[in-house]
Parts: C-alpha cells; sequence; structure tokens
C-alpha cells in the first residue's frame, strides 16, 4: 500500500525520480511514531478494530502533505534592507525547515510529554536544555507558545509567519531564541514574566500594517537581546519595547524603521545597551520619536551605539537617574542628539554628536539638552554642526560639563538656563555662527542661572559673543581665553558678583569686555585684554572694581605710565594697570672677538608670553620659548665686525613686538701661545725643525724671526735653520702677527754643540795588545787546573 501511495504522490508532482530525494529513515521514524499515537489513541476509546484503518489514513495524509512541499531545501525569505552601509549584515544560510503546526504548552508535565511526543533533543535541564528548531510555522495566534514551566530550552532554526505573536514565552526560565527568521507578524517574540531568556541572531521584520514591535518584555529579568536585525513598518511602535524589567541587556541589534522608537523601556532597573545600530525611526508616533527612549527607569550602561536620522531624538532619558551615556555616536537625528528630562546622576561622556536638529520646527535643537536634571555630566564629548546648540541646559542644577569639543554650532556653543551651580570647564568651543534671532548668540551664553563657574575654557571665532552673561549673580569666570569673537569677548548685563580674572581675551572685534546696564559688584582684575575693537574696556553702568589688592589687568594699548581709564558713562578707572607686552630697548653692545659668555638684554615683559625671537643681520637665529620676563640673548660666536641686532617678542595671541640695536665685535688682543715656545739643543751638524703654535679669533697673518741669516720661519711657524750652524748659542727672537696686526714676540736660545774629539791608533792598539796578553795567561791557568785535577 505504501508504494501505491508514492507512485500517487510522484503522478501529482512532476518531478523525475533523479529530482526526489526521499529521507527513508524520516519516513520510517514518521511510520512508527504515527502508528505509536493511533495505537494509544484506539485503544484509549476501546475502538481497536478501527485502528489499521485509521492508521492509514494517517500515513496517506502525512505522504501527501510531505509531496506538496517543495522536496529541494527553500530560502529564507529576502527581507528588503536599504543602507546596507549602516547595517549590520547577519548572514542567512538555507535550511530545510520541517512543516508544523503551532506548539503550545503549559507547564513542565506538558513540555515533558511533548518532548518526548516530538523526540526534541535534551532532558530540560541546565546542561541538556530541550531543542526545538527546523520548524515552518504560519498563520496562528501565537506559532510557539510556552508558559509555567522551569525547563530550560532552545528554540532555533525556525521560520516563523504571520501570526500575533510567532514566539511567546509567560513564565518562564532559562530559555535561547536564536537564530530564528519570523516574518509578518504583530509581535515578533513576547516575553511575559520570564527570566534568563537570551534572544540571539534572529531576523524579525513586523505585519506592514498592524505590526507593533519586534520584541516585547514585560516584568522580564535577566534577559538579553543580540545580535539581531529588527524592522519596522509604517505604523508599528518600537523595535525593541520592554516595561518593568530587570538587568536586561541589548548587544549589536539593528533597529530601523519604526514609527515610535528603536528602543523603548520604561519602569525598568539596570539596562545594557551596548554596540546597537538604530537609525530610521522616524514615523508619526505619539511624543519623542526616538533611536533609544527609557522613562521611568534605574540604572543605564548606554554605550558604542550608532543612533542616526531619528524622527525627534537619539536617546531620550526621562525620569529616569543613574543613566551613563557612553562613546556613542549620534548623528542627523531631527531635534536632540540626546535628551534628560527629569533625570539627574547621568554621565553623558566620550560621544560623537554631530548634524542633531535639522527637522527642529521650534525651540532648540541640541547635540544635548538637559531638562531639569541635576548633577549630570557632559565630559570628554566631541560635537560638531548641531542646531541650534552644542549643549543646553535649562532648570537643571550642580551640572559640570568638562573636556568637551564644540564646533560649528548654529547658534550657541552652549546655553545654561536657569541652572544654578554650573561648572564650565576645560571646554574648546569655535565657530557658533549665531543663526538664531533674539538675543546675542555665544560660545557660551549663561542667563538666569547662578553661581556658575566658567573656568580654564578656550573660545574662538564665535559670533556673536565669546561669552555672554545675562541676569545671572555670583559667579567666577577664571582663565578663559577667548579670541576672535565678532562683537565682544565678554558682555556681562544685569549681573553683580561676578569674580572675573586671569582671562585672556585677545582679536574680538568689538570689546574685550563689557560690563553693560545693571551690572554692578563685579571684580575685573588680572585679565589681559588686547587688540580688540574701539575699546578694550567698557563700563556703562559702574560701581565694579577693576583693581583688587593693588593688581589691576593688562592692556595692550597702555603706555605704562598712570592709571587706565575705562569707556563708559560709570568713567571706572583702573588704578593699577600694566602693559600686555612690553618689549624693552637695549643700549649698544661690544664685546672682543673670541670671549664667551656675552649677552644682550632687554627689560621686556608680558603676562601671557609667546615666544621671542633674535634676528642679526635679518638672519633669524631661532625662536626661544619666553617666560615673560626680561630676555639675555647669547651672542657669543661672531667674527669682528659691526651687527644690527632685532629682538622681536610674542604675545601668546600672536602680536608681536620689536627693538633693533647695535653689536660690535673687536679684535684689540695679540695671539696667544698655544704652546709656549721652549729652548732647543742641536748636535754638531743636526738640523732645526722646531714648530711654533699660537692662535688668535682673527687668524695669524705672519711670522718671523731676528736672524733671518741662520734661521727661517713657515707661514705656519716651522722654524729651521737657513745655513749650516757652527757650534755655539744663538737667541732668536720670534714675532707672530694677526690680521690686524697685533703681535707677541718670544726670545729662544738655541744651542749647537761641539763636535766630539780625533781618536790616536797607536795608543788604541797597545791598549788592545795588553789586552790579548792578559786574555792568554788567564786561559793557560784554566787549563792547568783542570789538568792537574
Amino acid at each position: 500500500m505504501l508504494i501505491a501511495f508514492l507512485v500517487v504522490s510522484m503522478i501529482m508532482r512532476p518531478y523525475s525520480i533523479e529530482k526526489i530525494e526521499f529521507n527513508w529513515s524520516y519516513y520510517e521514524k514518521v511510520y512508527q511514531d504515527t502508528f505509536d499515537f493511533v495505537c494509544r489513541f484506539n485503544l484509549r476509546g476501546g475502538n481497536v478494530k478501527h485502528i489499521k484503518w485509521t492508521f492509514s489514513l494517517l500515513l496517506i495524509s502525512i505522504l501527501l502533505v510531505s509531496m506538496s512541499v517543495p522536496l529541494m531545501n527553500p530560502t529564507t525569505s529576502n527581507i528588503a534592507i536599504s543602507n546596507p552601509s549602516v547595517i549590520k549584515q547577519v548572514p542567512t544560510t538555507a535550511l530545510s525547515y520541517e512543516s508544523h503546526s503551532y506548539i503550545s504548552i503549559d507547564g513542565d508535565d506538558e513540555f515533558l510529554a511533548m518532548a518526548a511526543f516530538e523526540e526534541w533533543e535534551g532532558d530540560g535541564s541546565s546542561g541538556d536544555p530541550f531543542v526545538i528548531e527546523g520548524y515552518e510555522i504560519v498563520d496562528e495566534e501565537f506559532l510557539i507558545e510556552i508558559t509555567n514551566t522551569r525547563y530550560n530550552f532552545i528554540i532555533q532554526d525556525c521560520n516563523l509567519t504571520y501570526a500575533l505573536a510567532a514566539i511567546h514565552l509567560r513564565n518562564a526560565t532559562s530559555g535561547v531564541i536564536q537564530n530564528c527568521l519570523i516574518v509578518d507578524t504583530y509581535y515578533g517574540i513576547v516575553l511575559a514574566n520570564v527570566t534568563g531568556i537570551d534572544v540571539i541572531g534572529c531576523h524579525i521584520t513586523v505585519h506592514p500594517t498592524e505590526g507593533t514591535n519586534g520584541v516585547y518584555l514585560e516584568f522580564s529579568d535577566h534577559c538579553s537581546i543580540s545580535n539581531c536585525i529588527i524592522q519596522g513598518q509604517p505604523g508599528t511602535d518600537a523595535g525593541i519595547y520592554g516595561e518593568y524589567c530587570e538587568e536586561i541587556t541589548l548587544y549589536n541589534n539593528t533597529v530601523f524603521e519604526f514609527d515610535n522608537h528603536g528602543i523603548f523601556f520604561g519602569g525598568c532597573y539596570d539596562m545594557d545597551i551596548i554596540e546597537n545600530t538604530l537609525y530610521w525611526n522616524e514615523g508619526g508616533g505619539i511624543g519623542p520619536v526616538c533611536g533609544i527612549y527609557i522613562v521611568e527607569s534605574l540604572l543605564l550602561f548606554i554605550a558604542q551605539n550608532n543612533i542616526t536620522e531619528n524622527m525627534d531624538n537619539g536617546i531620550t532619558i526621562e525620569e529616569t537617574n543613574n543613566v551613563t551615556i557612553f562613546e556613542n555616536h549620534i548623528s542627523h537625528n531631527w531635534i536632540h542628539g540626546v535628551y534628560l528630562e527629569d533625570s539627574d546622576y547621568c554621565l553623558i561622556q566620550n560621544n560623537f554628536i554631530e548634524d542633531n536638529g535639522e527637522g527642529i520646527t521650534s525651540g532648540p535643537g541640541c547635540g544635548v539638552c538637559t531638562y531639569y536634571s541635576d548633577y549630570c555630566q557632559i565630559i570628554g564629548n566631541e560635537f560638531w554642526s548641531n542646531i541650534l546648540t552644542g549643549i543646553t541646559l535649562s532648570n537643571s542644577d550642580f551640572c559640570n560639563i568638562a573636556n568637551n569639543y564644540l564646533n560649528h554650532s548654529w547658534d550657541h556653543g552652549m546655553q545654561i538656563y536657569q541652572s544654578h551651580n554650573v561648572t564650565i570647564e576645560e571646554n574648546e568651543i569655535y565657530n557658533s555662527y549665531g543663526l538664531s534671532s533674539g538675543g546675542p548668540e555665544c560660545g557660551i551664553r549663561v542667563q538666569e542661572s547662578n553661581y556658575t563657574s566658567l573656568l580654564h575654557n578656550i573660545l574662538g571665532h564665535n559670533s556673536e559673543n565669546g561669552i555672554t552673561v545675562y541676569m545671572s549673580d555670583f559667579g567666577e569666570m577664571i582663565g578663559n581665553t577667548i579670541f576672535d569673537s565678532e562683537y565682544d569677548g565678554l558682555f556681562v548685563e544685569e549681573s553683580s558678583g561676578w569674580d572675573i580674572s586671569y582671562n585672556v581675551i585677545y582679536d574680538n572685534y568689538g570689546s574685550g569686555i563689557v560690563l553693560d546696564g545693571l551690572t554692578y559688584d563685579n571684580y575685573v582684575y588680572y585679565n589681559d585684554i588686547g587688540w580688540c575693537g574701539e575699546y578694550l574696556a567698557v563700563d556703562t553702568w559702574g560701581y565694579n572694581y577693576w583693581n583688587i589688592s593693588g593688581v589691576g589687568n593688562w592692556y595692550s594699548d597702555y603706555n605704562g605710565t598712570g592709571t587706565y581709564s575705562i569707556f563708559g558713562i560709570a568713567e571706572a578707572v583702573d588704578y593699577y594697570p600694566s602693559m600686555s607686552l612690553y618689549c624693552g630697548v637695549t643700549t649698544p653692545s661690544e664685546y672682543e672677538v673670541g670671549t664667551t659668555g656675552n649677552t644682550m638684554t632687554w627689560n621686556s615683559s608680558a603676562l601671557n608670553p609667546g615666544r621671542y625671537e633674535l634676528l642679526i643681520d635679518g638672519v633669524s637665529q631661532g625662536n626661544v620659548t619666553w617666560d615673560g620676563g626680561h630676555i639675555a640673548a647669547d651672542v657669543d660666536g661672531l667674527p669682528v665686525g659691526e651687527y644690527n641686532v632685532t629682538l622681536i617678542v610674542y604675545h601668546i595671541s600672536g602680536h608681536w613686538l620689536m627693538n633693533q640695536s647695535t653689536l660690535t665685535v673687536v679684535d684689540t688682543m695679540a695671539p696667544a701661545w698655544t704652546v709656549t715656545p721652549q729652548d732647543q739643543t742641536l748636535d754638531y751638524g743636526e738640523s732645526l725643525s722646531y714648530q711654533l703654535q699660537a692662535s688668535d679669533p682673527s687668524g695669524i697673518a705672519s711670522w718671523a724671526v731676528n736672524d733671518t741669516a741662520s734661521f727661517a720661519i713657515s707661514a705656519s711657524g716651522l722654524l729651521t735653520n737657513a745655513t749650516f750652524l757652527s757650534p755655539g748659542v744663538y737667541y732668536v727672537e720670534i714675532t707672530v702677527t694677526d690680521i690686524y696686526s697685533h703681535s707677541v714676540s718670544v726670545t729662544i736660545k738655541i744651542t749647537v754643540n761641539e763636535p766630539a774629539p780625533p781618536i790616536d791608533t797607536t795608543t788604541l792598539m797597545l791598549a788592545i795588545g795588553g789586552g790579548g796578553a792578559i786574555l792568554v795567561i788567564v786561559l793557560v791557568v784554566i787549563m792547568y787546573k783542570k789538568k792537574s785535577s
């Protein structure tokens, strides 16, 4: 009968026999499992006579269904993914799915029975979980539903299509969902009241018209979602949505094209959101549409995510404390890059935040914006081209903004509004365009914010002012550098009680410092103000103090005498002014050629020095770091002559002053003996060759001797005899002269010894003969003694 059914099946599908690949072991397993199931069913009903007939019908159904699906391995559905350069692509492997009806398991007993019936691998323990894999399930309310169990399990490599929820887990623990393809579902995966569930490497696309969330979690703890691609459709809610969860990890997922948010969590505790890519979540959702939206939660770590082109904000944190936002790339979001509201003790650090605010219709768009969020820290971030402001604090107290780099903000680099006790330190802010209307646009604007500290910031090329302070009291502005503002370096209005000191303010097109209306009781001292517009300092109200304890300010246009008048109807005076840059004069100098330790000294000064440069006859001798005090420049090593010496001193701003003087190098000294000349002694007939050594910085011109008949000396000082020297003593005076006719002489004694006396040959022979006789006698005596013995 089985052969007949196979023939019928082949007739129904016009495949050649070569194309049909039967897995006989699979059919044998199905045959046996089905037979056992039918027997149990009919035996329980007491209907034994129908066993064979029922089994035959079931087997026919199995064969017909199996032949109605493709016999070759199908490929997974191709989901259209836009912008592949942004997406983390997850490769798919063609799988052979087994068509299966929906799976519903409620309770441990049912899980155990189902596992036995389906012959799933594993025993449900932590070391050997049940494995549900390779199924294709279509068109049910829940395609795989597991509830009320504590067994361990894995759901993997399943193709789940069109359902209310592809996978629904409730009151379950210790499960893994991995590498599943989920298409056209209202909810891709629902995790409710679960613990220890990990979703890994799934590809989820929600229904194009009725889809809601890719993954939905509620009351779930110790769960993770990683390496998934989750795609939304118009009208969908959030890619990953969670409520009232604890210890959740979202890692390396790509979530895009949802109408509300890429990721939303509310009422949660202790979450890590790391290395995800979130983009094109830009529908018409209610409230801010964000890459990440967290509300009423506590303790989050959001790090190394790529969040771009979301409708409203890249990241929104609302009523959530203790959030760390670290090393994310946040760009091209329509309003803010990061928005905090009613969220305290948050840290925003080392993020790259650019081009946010392009889609705003009202209100500021910012790289980072806080609203009623206290004790926040914004540290070490880089901001580029945010519209309108790089950083805005609104009603946020006790915040710290430090070590950030901000460039090309369209309005302000930073705006501090109704935020008290804020510290802004060691930031760099450049090129704030000032394109908004209403009020001066600045590198930093402080408005209605008391006890603000502006410390050691650098602000350059900003429009309109470098720093504006408005209706803000009791602050400090210390050690800032402000330059090249289109209006004023520092503008203060309706503010009092500020300490403004140790700032360097230069090259601003307006004034350096302006204290405008209703600004009083401010202390302005130890500032270096230079090279600005018509006036370096302006005070229009009065009752401000432009010096303290004998120290005033440094001005580039101060002439060095008397007090310094501050422009304005207040007629304020700095009683202890100084010059921003002074290059003292020096008198002409002279030194002896060849000597060392020669310097030229200028009594120059600068509060904020740059360097100095020395030029001799227009040739630079190099740049030297300058400490701002008097200068003693080394001028050693020059040959005799007169030189034009120029000193140029530079302010830290690049401005400079110069002084010219003359230097004369002279040669008034005679040559010196390098080796002191010594007396010489010669044997009779021996030639003289004696090298004398002398030196002179200007050079040796000549050598001479007084006795030219007997001696000669070369141009290099080699003394020789000019003729045969007879025995005796010669006194020779040697003179060496430099090129300026300065000479030195020395007299040495040259002694020529007498020749040796002649030898008498007769006497020599007698001496030799006597000696020979003695030698013979000695030999005879020796021989006699040997013979006697």
